[in-house]
């Protein structure tokens, strides 16, 4: 039996990498978590970046954390407020 590696749960805002049960791997950007399941499995609702698309899945399909860099936000003169 496999033991199932520990990560931290994501938090809302954060970009994840997740594999799809059919395989493949989706980028996107966490909207909502649940603990909640009726199979008792932690999961989360995203939003895929390149299609918008809203999905689902379990903590334990996330394979990585996309780093977001802090980008100060300006005026439109392009100075820092």
């Amino acid at each position: 039996m496999s033991e199932r590696i520990m990560r931290p749960r994501p938090k809302v805002g954060e970009m994840i990498v997740y594999k799809t049960f059919m395989g493949t791997s989706r980028t996107c950007e966490v909207l909502e978590l649940f603990d909640d399941d009726p199979s008792g499995r932690e999961g989360f609702y995203a939003r895929i970046l390149n299609s918008g698309e809203d999905v689902w899945g379990y903590d334990d399909q996330i394979t990585g954390y996309v780093p977001r860099a802090h980008i100060p936000m300006g005026n439109h003169k392009g100075e820092r407020v």
